[in-house]
């Protein structure tokens, strides 16, 4: 199989690597990153084992040309940009999985290719960017796929194949939305709060008793929503989600290191739509609405 990747940063560099590793046809389209990644590759400092993957490194999207598989691992702040990158990967047979944060995604891409061809994924990863070419896998790294259109088929089992042979724990699920909804349960809270909390860290959000209460709050308005829209999420999964972020220790998150490093922030598909649907829905969301807002404000002014 021939597998693309569109965005090799944190997320897409990690799980490239993965399949590189594990002996996968990777090409990676490395704008920025093309000199150090065609000559050295992708290193991994990983919690499990630091690794270095060699993938084949493109400047353009027409240098990969039509592939197998197409991974979408780029930020939403991107979206506009995609659509001619695609153009040259995708053929009437390939794959489209996006691997990106929060709502809207796969919408977008069946605006332009059939719903049959997508597929979405939510991860559950920590990891940063510190170099070119260079990821540090903190922890976590598992991966839920969903099909766009449709239940769980075999090429959904085999896509999940793919990645557990690479040693990334990766499942099959019947619902593309729920699976959504319940990374948003931890997105929002743990995404948001680092901002409004002056750059704080996981580790910073779970222990203050009061960002701790506000992440319990925004998690129960993201649950309340997610029901409403007819995915059945349990208010037990809140304790699930903090529990499972107790050994993240002073993590900071994507939209925190974007917001200190100046870039456009992912709030539109990982808060803003969110909100947007609970107002369709008629419900009130207070709490995620005024995060909501505060971001905006901020954003707007740096």
């Amino acid at each position: 199989m021939k597998i693309c990747f569109i965005g090799t940063g944190a997320l897409g560099g990690y799980y490239a690597a993965r399949l590189a590793h594990a002996g996968e046809e990777v090409h990676c389209l490395c704008r920025s990153d093309y000199d150090i990644v065609a000559r050295e590759g992708l290193r991994v400092k990983s919690r499990d084992g630091d690794f270095d993957a060699k993938v084949h490194a493109h400047r353009t999207a027409e240098a990969i040309g039509v592939s197998d598989l197409v991974i979408l691992s780029v930020k939403t702040t991107s979206n506009e940009d995609i659509p001619p990158l695609l153009k040259p990967v995708v053929g009437p047979d390939t794959i489209l999985l996006t691997l990106q944060n929060g709502l809207g995604n796969e919408e977008l891409l069946n605006q332009h290719y059939p719903a049959a061809q997508i597929m979405g994924g939510v991860c559950f990863l920590c990891s940063n960017r510190t170099g070119p070419g260079r990821i540090h896998h903190i922890a976590h790294g598992y991966i839920h796929l969903a099909e766009f259109s449709g239940g769980v088929r075999e090429r959904t089992r085999e896509m999940a194949r793919l990645f557990s042979r690479a040693k990334v724990r990766c499942e099959a699920m019947e619902s593309l939305g729920e699976i959504r909804w319940r990374k948003l349960v931890w997105n929002i809270p743990f995404n948001g709060l680092s901002i409004t909390a002056n750059g704080a860290t996981v580790e910073d959000i779970l222990l203050d008793p009061e960002l701790l209460l506000t992440a319990r709050e925004l998690m129960a308005e993201t649950i309340q929503t997610a029901n409403a829209e007819g995915h059945a999420i349990a208010e037990a999964f809140i304790a699930q989600n903090i529990n499972y972020s107790s050994n993240m220790g002073p993590y900071k998150t994507s939209m925190q290191l974007d917001f200190e490093g100046g870039r456009p922030l992912e709030i539109e598909a990982i808060i803003g739509e969110p909100v947007r649907r609970a107002w369709r829905l008629g419900l009130k969301v207070p709490v995620m609405q005024e995060l909501y807002s505060t971001i905006r404000r901020w954003s707007a002014k740096s």
